[in-house]
């Protein structure tokens, strides 16, 4: 997983074609990986084949509710974190987008700076949540009173 903000993994999960490649052009300019699918269908196989840093999903596909990805993420204990893009603006699709476990909720039409400010942000909990493996110390040996283990 690559935690590190400036080459995070992330799946751009958008419909609308000029808007994706819109996000696409300012996260990539970010120094961010992105993958780009438009449809809930191929999401779901992406995510199930690769490991993400970031998901941003849309609500309104064609062929499913992007939340529905992390519904299915949250059931098999993926904590991945999700952003929400979508023109579902209402004070319960928000709600219920929390609640399913997404990590922020941003409504069409929004600001650039203000989408990469939250990118940004996740990412740097996420990282700040779960160390890289590199970072994470392991002692050589493990006391219990007068019991120890090499």
């Amino acid at each position: 997983m690559g935690l590190d903000n400036s080459s995070a993994n992330i799946l751009l999960v958008e419909d609308d074609h000029d808007l994706a490649q819109l996000v696409e052009m300012h996260l990539k300019f970010q120094g961010q990986n992105v993958h780009t699918t438009p449809s809930f269908q191929a999401a779901s196989e992406l995510v199930d084949e690769k490991e993400f840093d970031l998901l941003v999903l849309d609500r309104g596909l064609p062929d499913g509710d992007g939340l529905d990805i992390c519904y299915q993420l949250r059931k098999q204990n993926n904590w991945t974190p999700v952003l929400m893009l979508t023109a579902r603006d209402g004070e319960m699709d928000k709600v219920e987008g929390l609640e399913a476990g997404v990590d922020d909720y941003i409504t069409k039409p929004f600001s650039v700076l203000e989408f990469q400010a939250r990118v940004r942000n996740i990412l740097r909990r996420a990282s700040q949540a779960c160390p890289s493996k590199e970072t994470i110390s392991t002692p050589n040996s493990l006391s219990f009173g007068e019991l120890t283990i090499d």
